[in-house]
Parts: structure tokens; C-alpha cells; sequence
């Protein structure tokens, strides 16, 4: 409430009501850190800035293995592929049973065109 506004009475309104709240949270006191915190803030720091602290030793998995979710949909899509490719690989083709032609020979076969009509380049 400033100085300049009137005074009505005991119910001033919602602003008032507001500034009573907050003249309220102002009075409480400033909550003290937690002990447990701050010493493992102050023990990283002591830690950075001693040049013979051991460093945390790196991952030996990269970021990928070490999800499990991640690894088993990696390990099904690479077993996937391994058995998609045998299978599509692995069993013998047929035997061509088309004489093998001239390309100009094969394309006219092929559309069922008749050679005469159609002017084909020499080569």
C-alpha cells in the first residue's frame, strides 16, 4: 500500500490483501543450505582445483550400448539384416533360361514390336 492511498476501512481489497502476504513471506527468515549440498558442492570444487585429483575414469561403453532399450533394438536390426541377407542370398538363382541377345534384340522382344517398323541405330 503506498502513502498516497486512501484508507477506506478494514477490507481495503485484493491488493491490500496481497501486500499483506507478502509483507508476511519478507518477514520469515532466509533458509539456511543444506549441509549435505554444499559439501559435495565445495568437495567438487576442492577436487577441480587440485592439479593430482584422480579423474573419473572415462565410459567403457559407448552412450548407445549403455541403454539396454537401445542395445537389444541395435542387436535385433543388425540380426535382421544378417538373416534377410542369407536368406535372400543363400538360395541359388535359376538358371537363365533366355539366350542371351543384343540389347536392341531383347528390348523389341520384350514389346513385342516388330523389328521392320521400328528403325534401330547400327552400331
Amino acid at each position: 500500500m503506498s502513502a498516497n492511498a486512501p484508507d477506506f476501512g478494514p477490507d481495503f481489497g485484493p491488493d491490500d490483501e496481497l501486500d499483506a502476504l507478502l509483507r508476511q513471506l519478507r518477514a520469515q527468515p532466509a533458509p539456511a543450505p543444506r549441509p549435505f549440498f554444499y559439501a559435495r558442492v565445495r568437495a567438487r570444487l576442492d577436487a577441480l582445483e587440485t592439479p593430482n585429483a584422480p579423474q573419473p575414469a572415462p565410459a567403457a561403453l559407448p552412450w548407445l550400448l549403455r541403454r539396454p532399450a537401445y542395445a537389444l533394438m541395435l542387436g535385433i536390426l543388425v540380426l535382421g539384416l544378417n538373416i534377410g541377407a542369407a536368406v535372400r542370398y543363400g538360395r541359388p538363382r535359376p538358371a537363365a533360361s533366355v539366350v542371351a541377345a543384343p540389347r536392341h534384340d531383347a528390348f523389341v522382344t520384350e514389346y513385342q514390336l516388330d523389328p521392320f517398323t521400328v528403325p534401330l541405330p547400327l552400331e
